[in-house]
């Protein structure tokens, strides 16, 4: 009935599907899981951040590990999506497993950055505007976005890993690969490159090479980089294809692979490496958060009033 038609070269990841999931994760009431929402895109659809905390936990806030998985901050990028969908599932699962990787442990996904982007085949629409303000172009969820990241390191939480998802096609690469390397911190993201990998070949994944990236440099402009480069995080990109010629991936196993990231992402967390990051990241915070309560009682306005450069410039 529509004067245009749509040929998806992937299984489709739309919105409406993720209205109807998030409603069952509510009904489903599950402990220590929650369906935030940062905020509504200008055609009002809902930007949903699943957060897992562990409810049982002893350990302070200041303590417990927080790892960030985003993914479509490239909207058309729909296998993405589903990678998170299936690191949701495996971290929900009522194993031994999943139980230890909830432990102590707090997991924020972003399965859908751009519901707007998607819902219009557009491809770059938010990508590299956080850490822009007063720019017309830039969409307002980047705003919303930096406004939950702000609120909940204010509330006392770390975030020791940004991880950003993105996909390619056909022959441009292998079921999972590395295409950028921030390169302030190297070592530490080429050996976290090499867990992630080891475990997805374990599994018959086929991999890219963990120590050579596409490239090196600074993603302080997206998402994942502007958290890195305000709180501190471990940021980590990796492009994912299920359409790798020599050996396609089905839905439920392009799932797989998702659930199959979770477990290396928080064994490095939990590595001397990554307890010598938190650690790291506690001594930015506590400086940073007494820098924030200096300028809201110098500035003579609270953060309830902050504006846009208060938050994606200051990072407050």
């Amino acid at each position: 009935a529509l004067p245009t038609a749509t040929i998806a070269m992937r299984i489709p990841f739309l919105q409406d599907y993720l209205d109807a999931y998030t409603a069952r994760l509510r009904e489903a009431r599950l402990p220590g899981v929650h369906v935030d929402i940062a905020g509504k895109t200008p055609e009002g659809r809902a930007l949903y951040i699943m957060r897992l905390e562990d409810p049982a936990s002893a350990v302070k806030t200041t303590e417990r590990t927080t790892i960030l998985i985003t993914a479509r901050e490239h909207a058309t990028e729909h296998a993405t999506s589903w990678a998170v969908l299936g690191m949701l599932h495996t971290l929900l699962a009522d194993t031994p497993e999943a139980k230890a990787l909830r432990k102590d442990t707090t997991w924020l996904l972003i399965p859908l950055q751009d519901p707007d982007g998607s819902a219009k085949s557009q491809f770059n629409r938010m990508t590299d505007q956080f850490g822009l303000i007063d720019d017309p172009a830039t969409p307002p969820e980047v705003y919303d976005y930096a406004r939950y990241i702000t609120d909940f390191i204010y509330a006392g939480h770390t975030i020791d890993m940004a991880v950003t998802l993105h996909n390619i096609e056909a022959n441009e690469g292998e079921h999972i690969l590395s295409p950028f390397a921030d390169q302030r911190h190297l070592q530490a993201v080429l050996d976290a490159n090499r867990r992630i990998f080891t475990v997805l070949r374990q599994r018959g994944f086929v991999t890219g090479n963990p120590d050579t990236p596409w490239d090196q440099g600074f993603m302080t402009f997206r998402l994942y980089g502007w958290i890195a480069m305000q709180f501190g995080a471990m940021d980590l990109a990796f492009e994912v294809n299920d359409r790798y010629p020599a050996a396609r991936l089905s839905l439920p196993r392009l799932m797989e692979l998702g659930g199959a990231m979770a477990a290396p992402l928080h064994a490095w967390c939990l590595s001397p490496e990554g307890r010598h990051w938190h650690r790291r990241i506690q001594k930015m915070l506590t400086l940073k958060a007494l820098e924030r309560e200096l300028f809201f009682l110098t500035s003579e306005r609270g953060p309830a009033l902050r504006t846009p450069h208060d938050v994606m410039i200051r990072a407050y």
